[in-house]
């Protein structure tokens, strides 16, 4: 679970564990906030009822579901990617 994110070409990786830290830690963003507004307990709700799929999130977005677990988050125009 790395990205390649130090710079193209850089043979340092940046974890997302490392990042999720760093949003905590130095710009004190709340992660558990950023769960709630991913999957409210309204969406969660529907997840369990309804299963895999996509559902939307506020005007923009919509998270994508795959055995009860969000593995992305994607704008509308993305309608007709796979993930």
């Amino acid at each position: 679970m790395e990205n390649e994110l130090a710079g193209e070409g850089s043979a340092v990786r940046v974890s997302d564990h490392a990042i999720i830290r760093y949003l905590e830690r130095a710009l004190n963003l709340n992660i558990g906030d950023i769960r709630r507004e991913i999957c409210s307990r309204d969406t969660e709700g529907s997840i369990l009822t309804l299963g895999n799929g996509r559902y939307p999130i506020g005007d923009q977005l919509q998270i994508v579901v795959e055995n009860n677990v969000v593995v992305t988050v994607v704008g509308f125009k993305d309608h007709n990617k796979q993930w």
